[in-house]
């Protein structure tokens, strides 16, 4: 994670820091335009390691909403992730995720953001995000909800 600080100092971002070893990185930058700062995140990582990353960002008020907007509030909160994801789906076809879906689980889109309750934990669940990617047509990354409100607070 450290390397990973460095990175985005090089790219002249502020305060960064990192948040568990899930990529989750925060930091303050001149730029305004998520998407410019995600396609310079994307490329300084494929000239030091290599590799395609997706890059997918949120602003700090756009976390804040994403809390304010779980569906699932009512349920235990520690099996309701939320998927990212980079783009508002052009193509939503949730017939593949459907027919996955446990009896109990549940799921709701929101803008760029899918919430899934997984009623028996994200293990035991055939709802991936492998799977919302090729349903949604988008590039996507989850988040336990509760990381997200430690994302907020850290």
């Amino acid at each position: 994670m450290d390397d990973l600080k460095k990175l985005y100092s090089e790219l002249g971002f502020q305060n960064i820091r990192t948040f568990i070893q899930s990529g989750n990185v925060i930091f303050d930058s001149p730029l305004q335009n998520t998407h410019e700062i995600s396609l310079k995140i994307v490329g300084i990582l494929k000239s030091s390691i290599g590799m395609d990353v997706p890059v997918v960002i949120r602003t700090m008020p756009e976390l804040e909403e994403i809390i304010a907007n779980n569906p699932f509030k009512q349920e235990d909160q520690s099996k309701i992730n939320v998927i990212f994801l980079n783009d508002i789906p052009k193509e939503v076809n949730f017939e593949k995720a459907v027919a996955a879906k446990g009896d109990s689980e549940k799921f709701a889109i929101n803008g760029k953001e899918l919430y899934i309750y997984y009623s028996e934990g994200v293990s035991n669940s055939k709802l991936t995000v492998d799977l919302f990617e090729k349903c949604l047509k988008v590039t996507a990354t989850i988040r336990n909800i509760n990381t997200v409100n430690r994302l907020l607070l850290f």
